[in-house]
Protein backbone atom coordinates (compact mmCIF):
# COMPACT_ATOMS: atom_id res chain seq x y z
CA UNK A 1 0.00 0.00 0.00
CA UNK A 2 1.17 3.56 -0.78
CA UNK A 3 0.60 6.20 1.74
CA UNK A 4 1.26 9.99 1.62
CA UNK A 5 3.03 10.96 4.99
CA UNK A 6 3.46 14.76 6.13
CA UNK A 7 5.60 15.27 9.26
CA UNK A 8 5.87 18.05 10.92
CA UNK A 9 8.59 18.15 13.55
CA UNK A 10 8.38 20.64 16.85
CA UNK A 11 11.53 20.36 18.44
CA UNK A 12 11.92 22.16 22.04
CA UNK A 13 13.68 25.62 21.41
CA UNK A 14 15.89 24.66 24.63
CA UNK A 15 17.60 21.81 22.88
CA UNK A 16 21.22 21.93 23.14
CA UNK A 17 22.47 22.70 19.76
CA UNK A 18 24.95 19.59 19.53
CA UNK A 19 22.15 17.19 20.59
CA UNK A 20 19.72 19.22 17.84
CA UNK A 21 22.41 18.13 15.80
CA UNK A 22 23.14 14.45 16.65
CA UNK A 23 19.25 14.05 16.26
CA UNK A 24 19.29 15.48 12.93
CA UNK A 25 22.29 13.36 11.46
CA UNK A 26 20.39 10.29 12.94
CA UNK A 27 17.14 11.44 11.54
CA UNK A 28 19.01 11.09 8.19
CA UNK A 29 20.79 8.04 8.58
CA UNK A 30 17.39 6.30 9.56
CA UNK A 31 15.60 8.12 6.18
CA UNK A 32 17.97 7.02 4.32
CA UNK A 33 17.77 3.44 5.43
CA UNK A 34 14.00 3.47 4.22
CA UNK A 35 14.44 5.33 1.23
CA UNK A 36 17.23 2.35 0.48
CA UNK A 37 14.41 -0.23 1.47
CA UNK A 38 11.75 1.23 -0.59
CA UNK A 39 9.59 2.10 2.46
CA UNK A 40 9.81 5.89 1.48
CA UNK A 41 9.58 6.37 -2.00
CA UNK A 42 9.85 9.80 -2.47
CA UNK A 43 9.89 12.66 -0.28
CA UNK A 44 10.12 16.70 -0.81
CA UNK A 45 10.58 19.33 2.10
CA UNK A 46 8.16 22.03 2.94
CA UNK A 47 10.72 25.30 2.55
CA UNK A 48 10.08 27.68 5.82
CA UNK A 49 9.80 24.54 8.51
CA UNK A 50 10.93 21.64 9.44
CA UNK A 51 8.29 19.93 7.59
CA UNK A 52 8.32 17.25 4.91
CA UNK A 53 5.84 15.47 2.48
CA UNK A 54 6.39 12.17 1.59
CA UNK A 55 5.19 9.31 -0.63
CA UNK A 56 5.62 5.76 1.80
CA UNK A 57 4.97 2.35 0.48
CA UNK A 58 4.30 -0.25 3.41
CA UNK A 59 2.26 -3.75 3.68
CA UNK A 60 -0.65 -2.20 5.66
CA UNK A 61 -0.89 0.68 8.58
CA UNK A 62 0.48 -1.12 11.15
CA UNK A 63 3.72 -1.40 9.60
CA UNK A 64 3.55 1.90 8.27
CA UNK A 65 3.26 2.94 12.17
CA UNK A 66 6.11 0.81 13.05
CA UNK A 67 8.21 2.59 9.97
CA UNK A 68 7.37 5.96 11.05
CA UNK A 69 7.93 6.02 14.77
CA UNK A 70 11.37 4.34 14.36
CA UNK A 71 12.75 8.01 13.22
CA UNK A 72 14.30 8.84 15.62
CA UNK A 73 12.83 12.55 15.63
CA UNK A 74 9.25 10.98 16.55
CA UNK A 75 8.70 12.25 19.78
CA UNK A 76 9.09 15.78 18.75
CA UNK A 77 6.89 14.89 15.40
CA UNK A 78 3.12 14.98 14.20
CA UNK A 79 2.16 12.65 11.25
CA UNK A 80 -0.68 13.13 8.77
CA UNK A 81 -1.17 9.96 7.14
CA UNK A 82 -3.40 9.38 4.09
CA UNK A 83 -4.10 5.80 2.56
CA UNK A 84 -3.58 5.95 -1.52
CA UNK A 85 -5.41 4.11 -3.94
CA UNK A 86 -4.32 4.09 -7.61
CA UNK A 87 -5.89 6.41 -10.02
CA UNK A 88 -6.85 5.30 -13.74
CA UNK A 89 -4.85 8.95 -14.82
CA UNK A 90 -2.15 7.89 -12.55
CA UNK A 91 -0.62 5.89 -15.22
CA UNK A 92 0.14 7.46 -18.54
CA UNK A 93 1.62 3.88 -20.49
CA UNK A 94 -2.08 2.32 -20.00
CA UNK A 95 -4.46 3.71 -22.59
CA UNK A 96 -7.95 4.42 -20.18
CA UNK A 97 -9.42 1.92 -22.02
CA UNK A 98 -7.11 -0.67 -21.18
CA UNK A 99 -7.63 0.60 -17.63
CA UNK A 100 -11.28 -0.28 -17.65
CA UNK A 101 -11.38 -3.54 -19.67
CA UNK A 102 -12.44 -2.11 -23.06
CA UNK A 103 -10.44 -0.46 -26.19
CA UNK A 104 -9.77 2.71 -26.97
CA UNK A 105 -10.64 4.49 -30.08
CA UNK A 106 -7.32 4.10 -31.88
CA UNK A 107 -7.14 0.51 -30.36
CA UNK A 108 -10.13 0.07 -32.21
CA UNK A 109 -9.01 1.58 -35.75
CA UNK A 110 -5.98 -0.83 -35.08
CA UNK A 111 -3.87 1.88 -34.26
Amino acid sequence: MEFLVQITTTLPPDMPSAEREQLIASERRRGRELVDAGAIRAIWRVPGALRNVAIWEAQDATQLHELIMSLPASPWFAADVTALAEHPLGRPNVSMGERFGRASDSEKRGR
